[in-house]
């Protein structure tokens, strides 16, 4: 029945369901937040049905298709109720009565957001250019396999070599639902900014309702769980500073843009990358007119920030003010990296408002709400370690429900984005820690460290075998740890980036150390900030030690420091380290004081309680009295402790690339930036979201007001990105709205779009990674033309993809990635038929598709050939479909 409605409708109202189903196993798990996980349900209820769906189909019990996917919803709604059993479902009805009215707000604010980014994406829909085409070829290749895992439609005879699980999520909801996947595409998009809406705004208020107090225990003398509903407001902070909000780069341009601080010089010191008429001429820095090298003095402010297209000259005043942002992909391009002399070398630092804006149905961003699920359960962890020493006075092993749930969500962004898993790892660890030693001291972790080991190991290994099959099938390209040798990055770069949510964090973590300066811990603050410092220059200088015996490694150094010889560059190297010292400053000063309140304040709660070094009593923590009458902040508060967590995280984060990078194809740290500033975003604006209310709540009247406004402004600021970017990108909202993003496909390349239908018609499933067609491929995100179209559209799997993007799934010595597309070339070209034939044979081919795509890409192409030994099955326009005689 649900398949028969409008697909909002139907998209609405399954996750909803799924959502309500799978509530009584996180209304248990996560008892001790607030709000009981209701803001969750629908991302861990959508996450656990898909995944019993999927570890059910990768081992054969279930087939990827409707009745597999019902049966998963059936078996996790059983399993559910089952753990929750009879008293605890009695509890849960009861609080759900209590809390009627937040519950109906948060679902109002869920059904708001997914309705409000579906008018977006109904504007701009197109499935067009970046890797757009990539990840609707994944959603297409999983609806076409009838069993998992399943096959990679751009590199045939092998399944998907990436992580594809919010990709079969996607696909999942559209099979169930009836929904072609080109809308399911859009959707899809809109669901996750749905579902991150409400999971930020449930980790928000937890945090806020658990400061305050008014958590989940009950008033005895009222009998009634105190109402959440008066933290909703506050907590809208979350997804306002963590969705909506984006970086200064916005604000930026619009003063670009309108002609303002063309004339502004500011006093500055800089690295300067050198002056010379030709750079490819010259050898040595005596081939300089100006050799690079710090400089001092007064330097145009545009010329000084260095954003990509915001540069120098800067265009006059124009006559009207101009609002749209034109530039607003540049967003995502912040960070300049530059070499020694001034080469250019990519870099990404995309924020959620900028990937939602994009569009691409990336990892990244598919893994957003179930990250902030990740971050929830940290939060219970960290309550749990205070819960069970309280009580216990010891560490018990926790029953295997616990971990096992944990495992799941913990595991499950490997298979979503595996760069966050091991990020989160630690996160649940350090949060645990904290929760332990807030209560007990430090020394529990001496007297229970091979239990806390344990449970940590535990954890992580699960994790990995709950997904094993996934791990099965990857093929990885990462190869090992590089040392960022001469890419710093300019601080004030960093504060285009983060501007809005780092100074949110600096004024939060000041206010924090004002109050807790009589126990901040200055020992324990110097020894972190510098000694991170120190730890990761030494990795630095063991990583070079060890390249210089890896010829590849030195080879590739020689070529990012051209034109100059080695011992020409380490000069420059350290002058460039100092001018911009301060972005690896900022982050290690946040982290040494991070470390500085939690070592004291965990210090001053053993001096309270009488801890002496050979005896630890029974803990016990400070009365609500005590912290009145001492007039401090309650540091051993799981919100304060959890926020402090947060950023701490996040420090390392930002701090880790300026020394060191994931090795990969792209041979720099540009993926290690994008993948690690994506994250401090979502850290940094939780603990923003929590700083910002923490502010306004508990200070002064005049600090209150001064802080207000600098705020609000700050706020302000990053608000300005996605307005004026979305009145570019919507092109004023003008067209005529949408979901099918490949509505431009088909009025624009009738011919490809009626084979797409063909196919579509002719064959429903792919079996085994059969049948298999030939189509040309070039470059990839469609700048060289439409790149392997008909597979990406109907997940029927080709020859070659995009072959780099197969280098980087796969690595560059898989199958001989090469050669297939020579293989292509030679298909088309050859005039013998028994070369074409046994090409055809070796890759068991059975359709060949000829456009003028393919006739422009493999000029001539001898279609004769094909006419005399294969059939003619399609023809529309310039386009054939020939199929094998023999097959």
């Amino acid at each position: 029945m649900i398949a028969y409605l409008p697909p909002f409708i139907s998209w609405y109202l399954l996750i909803t369901i799924i959502g309500w189903l799978e509530f009584p196993i996180l209304h248990k798990l996560l008892h001790r937040l607030p709000d009981r996980g209701i803001t969750l349900a629908k991302p861990f209820g959508l996450l656990i049905t898909v995944y019993i769906a999927w570890i059910s189909g990768s081992y054969g019990f279930l087939r990827n298709d409707v009745p597999g996917f019902l049966f998963a919803i059936i078996l996790a709604s059983v399993l559910g109720f089952i753990w929750l059993r009879r008293p605890g479902f009695a509890v849960m009805l009861k609080w759900i009565r209590e809390q009627w009215k937040f519950i109906c707000t948060v679902e109002l604010l869920f059904l708001f957001a997914f309705i409000g980014w579906t008018f977006i994406r109904s504007y701009n829909p197109e499935i067009l250019g970046t890797e757009k085409p990539m990840e609707f070829m994944f959603i297409n290749s999983i609806l076409r396999s009838p069993t998992l895992p399943p096959h990679d439609a751009w590199f045939s005879g092998y399944v998907i070599s990436y992580y594809y699980f919010g990709y079969m999520m996607i696909a999942s909801l559209a099979r169930f639902t009836n929904t072609s996947s080109s809308v399911a595409f859009n959707l899809g998009l809109s669901l996750i900014f749905a579902l991150s809406t409400i999971s930020s705004l449930g980790v928000t208020l937890n945090l806020i309702a658990l400061f305050k107090n008014t958590n989940h225990k009950a008033d005895v003398t009222k009998k009634i769980t105190p109402s959440l509903t008066e933290f909703f407001w506050p907590s809208l902070l979350g997804p306002l500073l963590i969705l909506i909000v984006g970086n200064f780069y916005g604000a930026l341009e619009l003063a670009y843009n309108n002609g303002l601080f063309a004339k502004l010089d500011i006093p500055t010191i800089w690295y300067d990358f050198g002056k010379t008429d030709n750079l490819d001429q010259v050898k040595s820095l005596a081939d300089f007119q100006q050799p690079p090298g710090i400089k001092l003095g007064m330097k145009n402010i545009w010329e000084w920030l260095d954003l990509k297209q915001l540069g120098t000259p800067i265009p006059l005043k124009p006559d009207h003010f101009v609002f749209s942002l034109d530039n607003w992909f540049f967003a995502s391009r912040v960070l300049h990296d530059r070499n020694l002399v001034g080469i250019e070398t990519e870099v990404i630092d995309e924020m959620p408002a900028f990937s939602f804006l994009l569009g691409d149905l990336h990892p990244h961003l598919i893994a957003l709400p179930f990250v902030i699920l990740t971050i929830a359960l940290a939060l219970d962890w960290l309550i749990w370690g205070q819960e069970v020493i309280s009580t216990y006075g010891r560490i018990p092993w926790p029953i295997i429900d616990r971990i096992l749930l944990s495992s799941i969500i913990l595991g499950s962004l490997s298979f979503l984005n595996t760069w966050d898993f091991p990020i989160y790892w630690f996160l649940i660890i350090l949060s645990l820690v904290l929760g332990l030693v807030s209560v007990s001291g430090w020394r529990i972790l001496i007297k229970y460290r091979w239990q806390i080991l344990r449970l940590s190991i535990a954890i992580l290994l699960l994790g990995v075998f709950l997904f094993s099959p996934f791990y099965l099938t990857f093929q990885s390209q990462v190869g090992g740890i590089l040392p960022n040798i001469i890419y710093p990055t300019r601080f004030q770069q960093t504060i285009v980036m983060f501007g809005p949510l780092l100074f949110c964090v600096i004024l939060y973590l000041v206010r924090l150390l004002l109050q807790g300066r009589n126990f901040f811990n200055k020992r324990a603050a110097f020894i972190g900030g510098f000694g991170i410092i120190i730890v990761l220059t030494l990795i630095v200088y063991v990583l070079i030690l060890s390249a210089s015996f890896n010829k590849d490694i030195v080879s590739f150094v020689t070529q990012e420091i051209a034109p100059l010889t080695l011992k020409e560059a380490e000069g420059l190297v350290w002058q460039r380290r100092l001018v911009d010292s301060l972005a690896i400053l900022a982050p290690a000063l946040m982290f040494g004081i991070i470390l500085g309140l939690i070592v004291g304040s965990v210090r001053h709660f053993e001096q309270f309680n009488g801890y002496t070094k050979n005896h630890i009593p029974p803990a016990k923590g400070f009365s609500n009295d005590t912290y009145k009458k001492q007039k401090i902040v309650d540091f051993t508060s799981p919100p304060i402790l959890m926020t402090l967590a947060l950023m701490l995280t996040g420090s390392l984060l930002l701090i880790g690339p300026e020394f060191v990078y994931i090795r990969d194809v792209f041979g720099t740290r540009m993926n290690t930036v994008f993948k690690f500033y994506f994250q401090i975003w979502i850290l940094w604006g939780l603990a923003s979201a929590f700083g910002v209310w923490y502010i306004l709540q508990y200070s002064s009247l005049w600090v209150k007001r001064i802080l207000g406004w600098i705020i609000n402004f700050i706020i302000l600021l990053g608000l300005i990105y996605l307005p004026g970017s979305l009145w570019n990108k919507t092109n004023h909202f003008a067209n005529l709205p949408t979901l099918d993003g490949m509505s431009y496909f088909a009025q624009s390349y009738p011919d490809d779009w009626a084979a797409i239908q063909w196919f579509n018609q002719n064959i429903t499933q792919v079996i085994t990674g059969k049948p298999i067609i030939l189509e040309g491929t070039k470059g990839a995100y469609w700048i060289e033309g439409r790149s392997s179209r008909i597979s990406m559209a109907n997940g029927i799997p080709t020859v070659i993809g995009w072959v780099n993007h197969e280098f980087q799934w796969r690595g560059n010595n898989f199958d001989n990635l090469e050669n297939r597309a020579a293989d292509i070339r030679t298909i088309y070209q050859a005039r013998d038929w028994e070369i074409t034939r046994s090409i055809l044979d070796r890759y068991q081919i059975e359709y060949v598709i000829i456009s003028s795509l393919e006739r422009d890409w493999y000029k001539p192409v001898y279609i004769n050939k094909f006419d005399r030994y294969m059939r003619r099955v399609f023809q529309f326009g310039d386009l054939i479909i020939y199929q094998r005689l023999d097959k």
